[in-house]
């Protein structure tokens, strides 16, 4: 059987969930998923999911979970994809230090405060992880350096202040990138870099306000496609923010506080098709500020208070 789902339910101190399935006369499972949905508390042992050796897909979210044992998953050895969603975790430093084939990890909704330096170390073919939604404040350097295969990174929704300027920069497969919703109180010049796969970033709905972005932040991103800044109480941006990232095919920088845009700040940027400027406090922009952007398909200027449009 490729799927066992078990919903609704606890653990039970005489069977394991293995010998649970053992009775119903099935021998192996390619996905196991146990949701209780908060049914079952307190800690995880690894006696609860022994048996599972062929399981390639876990999903243990919705459990109220608040510990797990640091051997939890050392018997899933051909792990890809696990999911830890939606609990009040405290990890162990060590827990994942045998999932070396894991590809997907959701940690998302969580209780994270914090994330230790080695929590990742092992994880060589991860290339999603998702640690939006907890109250993580900062990261120890070197905590993703081993995350060379990463493409989606969501680090959005926590209480994030600072990002060191080498936070990233070992994450070279890195497409998409969230980390809107957090506490920023300034972005380092350098912080995306080391970035080049970059296909969206998402950095809008800041809590903090920032003022602007550092020269040419998003610029030299040769395949970026979408960019959102919105909400974020910009006064003011740099000319070269987006330079030479032509490819670039959606900009959102509404709800801000822009009172104009540098003339030169979409030059280049021939496959824009849509740009999204509503809600700042534009009255005008600068003559032939649109002037490389043909592709251009839709444009919102709602929301300000634009007397006149120069020609």
């Amino acid at each position: 059987m490729n799927t066992v789902n078990f919903q609704h339910c606890g653990l039970m101190n005489e069977l394991s969930l293995k010998d649970v399935i053992t009775n119903l006369g099935l021998e192996q499972t390619d996905e196991l998923i146990f949701n209780s949905y908060k049914n079952y508390y307190g800690k995880l042992e690894k006696e609860d999911l022994r048996g599972f050796y062929n399981v390639k897909k876990l999903d243990l979210s919705y459990n109220g979970l608040t510990n797990i044992s640091p051997t939890l998953f050392d018997n899933f050895l051909n792990l890809k994809s696990l999911n830890l969603s939606h609990n009040e975790l405290r990890l162990p430093y060590t827990v994942f230090e045998k999932c070396k084939f894991l590809e997907i990890l959701d940690l998302s909704f969580n209780n994270l405060t914090k994330i230790f330096h080695e929590l990742f170390s092992t994880l060589y073919y991860l290339k999603y992880l998702d640690l939006s939604c907890n109250h993580l404040v900062d990261f120890v350097s070197g905590t993703f350096d081993n995350l060379k295969n990463v493409t989606f990174l969501n680090m959005s929704h926590n209480d994030i202040m600072y990002f060191t300027d080498e936070m990233f920069s070992s994450l070279h497969s890195l497409e998409i990138l969230d980390i809107s919703f957090n506490q920023l109180i300034v972005i380092q010049p350098n912080l995306l870099k080391h970035n080049a796969m970059l296909i969206e970033v998402y950095l809008h709905d800041n809590k903090k306000a920032i003022g602007t972005l550092p020269q040419d932040f998003l610029a030299d991103l040769t395949k970026l496609r979408v960019v959102c800044l919105n909400n974020n109480k910009y006064q003011f941006l740099p000319d070269n923010l987006f330079e030479n990232s032509t490819a670039l095919k959606y900009i959102n920088l509404s709800y801000n506080n822009l009172p104009t845009l540098p003339k030169n700040i979409f030059n280049g940027l021939r496959n824009l098709e849509n740009l999204v400027l509503n809600d700042n406090r534009f009255e005008t922009l600068p003559y032939q500020i649109l002037k490389d952007l043909i592709n251009l398909e839709k444009l919102d200027l709602s929301g300000n208070k634009m007397t006149h449009i120069t020609r």
